[in-house]
């Protein structure tokens, strides 16, 4: 407790608002008061009112801070139950081999369905899975490759409301000590569910390439290419949900870059 008033100790917090919540009582209460005392001012929150009230005539009494008393309790809104999260899974991983390192984990839960096709946000069960492996098969290079779903699933019906794959494979190759090549392709796509969601289906690909000269920390040479391509249809109109048109298969390239990248460590 000590060392969370000595942080506020060095706030410049003068004339600033602060929320405070449950700081009718114990910890909130007392930091309420260490902030009043520095300028701030308070909106204290709590379920007690006269408590509340109490504390407000306190910080108004020393001079110093202000404050202001806003009751609530959420405990009786009880549309708050509605998105109670839970996540359970298992998680593996290995590197029985020093070239070979793969580990995974499996997520099971709910969570919240912020883009539903009417209405207002609702529970979603949830499943996520993450695997990875990265292997070095020859002496200076690593190829690291990833694969993430999420899926959300109606809890009514059980239909789909979106899936979202993300396949990467990064590869890593050092030539030298100073030289080093790296390539990036990842892949992304959301199938989606438009009697569930808002949320478009769209494809993408990226690929990065990047040459590094690393003289030594703080001086390097960098040549770069990124380029980003999407199914996007060629004609950039919307859909009624304000979102851009998608076509099934022919991807636009939305943006390439080519970017050299020079620094120098001064030292003195």
């Amino acid at each position: 407790m000590n060392q969370i008033l000595a942080v506020f100790g060095s706030m410049n917090i003068e004339n600033k608002t602060v929320l405070v919540t449950g700081s009718t009582d114990g910890v909130g209460r007392l930091v309420a008061r260490r902030l009043a005392d520095q300028g701030a001012r308070v909106l204290i929150h709590g379920r007690d009112r006269t408590r509340g009230e109490q504390l407000l005539k306190e910080i108004r009494a020393a001079h110093r801070g202000s404050a202001a008393f806003l009751p609530a309790d959420f405990s009786s809104l009880t549309d708050n139950r509605d998105y109670a999260h839970y996540l359970v899974g298992p998680f593996f991983g290995t590197q029985y081999f020093k070239w070979l390192n793969l580990n995974g984990e499996i997520d099971l839960g709910t969570v919240t369905n912020f883009v539903p096709s009417a209405g207002p946000p609702v529970l979603a069960n949830f499943t996520a899975i993450i695997l990875r492996g990265v292997v070095r098969p020859v002496k200076g290079l690593t190829i690291e490759n990833t694969y993430l779903l999420t899926r959300l699933l109606d809890r009514q019906t059980d239909l789909n409301i979106f899936n979202n794959h993300i396949i990467r494979s990064k590869w890593n190759y050092q030539f030298t000590k100073e030289f080093s090549l790296r390539i990036i392709g990842q892949y992304v796509t959301i199938l989606s569910n438009p009697a569930l969601t808002t949320l478009p289906s769209a494809k993408k690909f990226n690929g990065d390439v990047l040459f590094s000269y690393l003289l030594h920390p703080g001086t390097a040479v960098y040549i770069g290419y990124n380029s980003d391509l999407q199914n996007l249809d060629p004609t950039l109109g919307l859909d009624p949900n304000g979102n851009l048109l998608r076509t099934r298969s022919r991807f636009l390239n939305d943006g390439r870059q080519i970017f050299i990248k020079v620094s120098y460590l001064l030292r003195y």
